[in-house]
């Protein structure tokens, strides 16, 4: 039943963690978090806008993104892939003004390069309301930095940007996800020629 203790969701120590960020973001940021927190019981549609890889497929797949859109008309935003706003175009059940909240699970490239293009058509397309950037750290930074060296403008001129950025955390049994170079987990290969191969021979 929702809303889940953050405690019981993320272990007690990563969320004291969470916490201590959290006391550093603004007032409206944690306001928006905790109304938005109220309303998860209440999902009305998961939007697939993109289940590509870092490499997209023209006309079929694109970079990674979907949308929570829940009962209150607002919207969760995970991941923002490059090209996203575009396949949100094309849906008519999603409009940038509906987003209010975009977590970022991590800052490759296929996952948060839409980011840039989302805010600043948003800001041309006249929105006012602010909008909660959740990620990893350095994204404040990466975000200020594309919007600085390339012009100069800023969507802040339009409407207010919140960050919240998440510190790496352990998970409950004290394994890092995430190294202190930022590499994720080692993949791990599967090979279905070798899995074919390996099946025994009908003899007969």
């Amino acid at each position: 039943r929702w809303p889940i203790p953050v405690e019981a969701r993320i272990g007690t120590d990563a969320a004291a963690r969470l916490g201590a960020v959290g006391a550093a973001v603004g007032v409206a940021a944690r306001r928006k978090l905790q109304r938005l927190e109220g309303s998860m019981a209440r999902i009305e549609r998961v939007l697939f806008l993109g289940t590509g890889s870092a490499v997209p497929v023209p006309g079929q797949r694109n970079m990674s993104s979907l949308a929570v859109i829940l009962n209150t008309g607002a919207a969760i935003l995970v991941d923002c892939g490059e090209g996203t706003q575009h396949h949100m175009r094309v849906s008519t059940l999603l409009r940038s003004g509906r987003i209010e909240v975009v977590l970022l699970t991590h800052l490759h490239g296929d996952h948060c390069y839409g980011i840039f293009g989302l805010l600043h058509t948003a800001a041309m397309e006249g929105r006012k309301e602010p909008v909660l950037l959740v990620g990893p750290q350095g994204l404040r930074e990466m975000v200020e930095t594309v919007f600085r060296v390339s012009g100069g403008w800023f969507p802040e001129e339009s409407f207010k940007i919140d960050f919240l950025e998440i510190p790496n955390t352990g998970t409950e049994d004290g394994e890092d996800l995430v190294g202190p170079n930022g590499s994720g987990p080692q993949k791990t290969g599967f090979d279905p020629e070798r899995c074919r191969r390996s099946k025994p021979v009908q003899l007969g």
